[in-house]
C-alpha cells in the first residue's frame, strides 16, 4: 500500500501514481520485499500492527519517519532499518540515515513471539509489554514496563537522541 499524507493520495496496492516529493509526509510497504519505506510524520487513528505471516516474520525499514497512533501497537516481526531499501547494506544506517518513531496513546506489545529483532524509538501513553526474548536496538519510553519472564535486551543507543525523526517526542517542536 501507499499512503501520502501531504496529497491524500492513497493507493492499497503497487507504487504511487506520482513518485512523492522530498517534503511529503508518506508510508510505502512492498509486501513482495517486506520493505516499509517512510518519510514525515504519519498519524494513525486506530490500532497499528506489523506481523508476520508464517516463516515470513521480517520487515525491513528505510527513511525517517514517526508514526503517532491513536490506539494500540502490536509489533510482532523483526523490524530492522537499512540503506535506500537494500537489506544488505546497514552502514551507518541506524539511526543517522534510517530512524522510525512509532507513538502509542495505548499501550503497546513488542515481540510476543521470541527471537524478534526491532531497531526504533518506541513510546507509549501507557505500558509497554515486550515479554518474549526480543532484542531491541534503541529505545523504550513509558510509564509502565512489562518485561515478562523470557529476558528480552534493550540496548540503548546513545546517538538516537540526536538522529530522532521529526515529530517525535522528544524533537523539536
Amino acid at each position: 500500500f501507499y499512503w501520502n499524507a501531504t496529497t491524500g493520495e492513497y493507493q492499497p496496492a503497487g507504487n504511487p501514481a506520482v513518485p512523492p516529493a522530498a517534503d511529503d509526509d508518506y508510508i510505502l510497504f512492498d509486501p513482495v520485499a517486506n520493505m516499509l519505506e517512510i518519510n514525515g510524520q504519519i498519524r494513525i487513528n486506530g490500532n497499528f500492527s506489523l506481523e508476520g505471516q508464517g516463516n515470513d516474520v521480517s520487515v525491513d525499514y528505510t527513511g525517517r519517519g514517526a508514526i503517532l497512533v491513536d490506539g494500540e501497537v502490536l509489533i510482532d516481526t523483526d523490524f530492522r532499518a537499512c540503506n535506500n531499501g537494500n537489506k544488505n547494506d546497514t552502514t551507518r544506517s541506524f539511526p543517522e540515515n534510517n530512524i522510525v518513531g512509532i507513538m502509542s496513546t495505548g499501550q503497546m506489545k513488542v515481540g510476543m513471539s521470541a527471537q524478534i529483532e526491532v531497531m526504533g524509538a518506541f513510546y507509549s501513553a501507557e505500558k509497554i509489554v515486550c515479554s518474549k526474548q526480543t532484542t531491541v536496538l534503541g529505545t523504550f519510553v513509558s510509564e509502565f514496563f512489562d518485561m515478562g519472564s523470557q529476558v528480552p535486551d534493550i540496548y540503548q543507543v546513545p546517538g538516537l537522541a540526536n538522529h530522532l525523526p521529526f515529530g517525535m517526542i522528544g524533537n523539536f517542536p
